[in-house]
């Protein structure tokens, strides 16, 4: 049993997989990292992370949306997000007297932030196994789309390929009607090891 388990790490070494075998409770998440600049948006990373948290959505406002869409163009999520563009600077130790305590209150003009350009921001969204594509939207304009098609477990194009199982995909590998495409060696052994956790 030890060889076992531990050629099949071997192997996900060698592959480069991480199998989706989550620990009780927990859920998987997309990481989205984004880089901001004078209004242009670009993708920096996008992986996923397992959590037992919950997103908080009283926190997901702003002008800009994230939609995920699935293969088949369905609407699987959305939520609202900001660039954080205000850097409040510390203030002046002559406001405090030596105990800490405030001494000085600011008129509104000396307390304004300072606005800047060029920020980051990471967002969160619940993993689906269909999702295709992320997009950042403004105003009902697209300004960015991700393509998360490299962690679908299920490509909605009625055929049982690609690592897909009944299981995964019932989508696509159940029913009379199934096509099945042929597999190269090394994908069939990647399926093999995929269906070991599955």
């Amino acid at each position: 049993m030890k060889t076992k388990i531990i050629n099949l790490a071997i192997a996900f070494l060698i592959l480069g997989l991480t199998p989706l075998v989550l620990a009780e409770g927990n859920q998987l998440f997309f990481s989205i990292n984004l880089d901001y600049d004078s209004g242009t948006i670009s993708q920096q990373s996008v992986k996923l992370i397992e959590s037992m948290g919950e997103i908080d959505k009283k926190s997901l406002v702003g002008d800009y949306k994230l939609k995920i869409y699935s293969f088949n163009e369905e609407l699987l999520y959305e939520s609202n997000f900001d660039f954080d563009l205000e850097l409040f600077n510390s203030p002046p130790k002559e406001w405090f007297d030596d105990e800490g305590n405030q001494i000085y209150i600011p008129d509104e003009t000396e307390a304004e932030p300072t606005l800047i350009e060029r920020t980051t921001k990471v967002l969160f969204a619940p993993y689906s196994a269909t999702a295709k594509e992320l997009r950042i939207e403004k105003e009902n304009k697209i300004e960015l789309i991700i393509d998360v098609s490299e962690f679908a477990l299920c490509n909605q194009n009625n055929i049982c390929d690609n690592g897909e199982s009944k299981e995964l995909c019932s989508e696509d590998c159940s029913g009379a009607n199934v096509s099945y495409k042929k597999v190269s060696f090394w994908q069939g052994i990647i399926n093999w090891i995929k269906s070991l956790f599955s």
